[in-house]
């Protein structure tokens, strides 16, 4: 992980917090590292799909059929929790939406639905330690870095499996930090709680390694409160009156912007622990 890497994301998050007023934590040792954030999947890459207002999207040559049951959940390796239904319609889990999911849609079905103009800055990164020591009494685990560099990390209650961790075993830590935004109009929800926390917490099963996934998203209904085409920047503005400056991408896309639009924002960010016993 490179320190360009951890800055951008320290950026991201310090930036999206001014408009929420919800203060901002230096990261300088990076996620996972000493003095870091928490640890998010190893291998796994940040997938995030076309937001729309719709709960199903209907594929016209295999309509959804009514009173439809869910007959299987399963991990998808690339799209992570998957429910699928007896007509062949699945939804996967998606912390950017507001419903905690995408829309249902048929399997055969690309995830290319029509949605609103969007924007998304992603960064991520993973990490692997060794253990040196654990104290199960007082809940310490000693972790040894690339670097050599040990210290000790308090390991808190909601780790339900710290018995199985042994020295010499490997603790990969794995994170990413995504900003998501889309321009349409907020939907009435939306605009009644223009600031929303959501999370989430996953654990493998018993009769699997020890890992642990968390995540948190918060999303801000925001306004357009100047566009700069010479910067290529858009100002926004949260309900509470904060502004930050956000870069466009595209000059195509910055050009449909206008002053008082609203740009729905979500920050999201995730950190996985995977445990690899070693003899």
């Amino acid at each position: 992980m490179t320190f360009a890497a951890t800055s951008k994301r320290v950026s991201i998050y310090c930036s999206f917090a001014l408009l929420t007023m919800v203060g901002c934590q230096g990261d300088p040792a990076g996620p996972g590292s000493p003095g870091g954030p928490a640890p998010t999947a190893a291998d796994a890459k940040p997938v995030t799909f076309p937001q729309t207002t719709e709960t199903t999207v209907a594929d016209a040559a295999t309509p959804p059929k009514a009173g439809a049951a869910v007959v299987k959940v399963y991990e998808d390796r690339m799209y992570g929790k998957t429910e699928v239904r007896d007509d062949d319609y699945l939804r996967h889990a998606d912390p950017v939406s507001p419903t905690g999911w995408t829309p249902w849609h048929h399997r055969a079905r690309p995830h290319n639905w029509t949605g609103p103009m969007t924007y998304e800055s992603s960064v991520g990164g993973s990490w692997t330690a060794k253990v040196v020591s654990v104290d199960q009494g007082n809940r310490t685990v000693t972790l040894q870095g690339p670097s050599g560099r040990s210290e000790m990390f308090e390991v808190g209650p909601k780790v339900q499996r710290l018995n199985e961790v042994k020295a010499g075993d490997d603790l990969t830590i794995a994170w990413t930090a995504t900003l998501h935004g889309e321009l349409r109009a907020p939907t009435p929800a939306e605009t009644a709680d223009p600031i929303k926390a959501y999370g989430l917490v996953d654990r493998a099963s018993s009769d699997a390694s020890p890992a642990a996934a968390s995540g948190t998203a918060l999303r801000v209904v925001t306004t357009v409160d100047a566009v700069d085409l010479t910067a290529m920047t858009v100002t926004l503005k949260g309900p509470l009156g904060n502004r930050i400056d956000v870069r466009a991408k595209s000059p195509e896309n910055i050009r449909k912007i206008r002053v008082g639009d609203t740009i729905v924002a979500t920050y999201s960010q995730g950190v996985a622990v995977s445990l690899t016993k070693n003899p």
